[in-house]
């Protein structure tokens, strides 16, 4: 009769382990973090309009002008939302993933130090120009 007393210790031991290893193991299971299939994700807009053909220079000033009459800041403050992940947009702004974007107009294209830019970034050559960070 003494051991009934110690049995009922030992199994009351061994389920709280059960408990705590299983309950444990269940959560890792379930909070699991698993790679993306494609890694990054994806930003609103079509491909094909910024690598096209490039555009004629010169005469885009009056085209800067009337689209600036037209802009609706509150959908620039939506398009640009994704971009300010890797991008401030501030004056005097940090350097992030992206370089800062304030004044890049006029800018060497590719030449923000500390900056790795992709090797289609780099190939350009010039400035920024208003018509080269047009979209479409």
């Amino acid at each position: 009769m003494k051991y009934y007393y110690l049995n009922k210790i030992a199994m009351a031991v061994l389920v709280a382990l059960l408990l705590f290893f299983g309950a444990r193991t269940l959560i890792n299971i379930a909070y699991e973090e698993h790679e993306p299939e494609k890694p990054g994700f994806e930003v609103a807009g079509d491909e094909k309009a910024h690598g096209g053909a490039e555009k004629p220079a010169g005469g885009g000033g009056s085209e800067i002008i009337a689209a600036l009459q037209t802009a609706d800041p509150a959908q620039g403050e939506k398009d640009v939302a994704l971009c300010k992940v890797c991008h401030s947009f501030d004056k005097g702004g940090p350097t992030m993933i992206g370089p800062n974007l304030y004044g890049v107009v006029g800018h060497k294209i590719a030449a923000h130090e500390g900056v790795n830019y992709t090797a289609a970034l780099k190939g350009k050559e010039g400035d920024w120009t208003f018509e080269n960070l047009a979209p479409g």
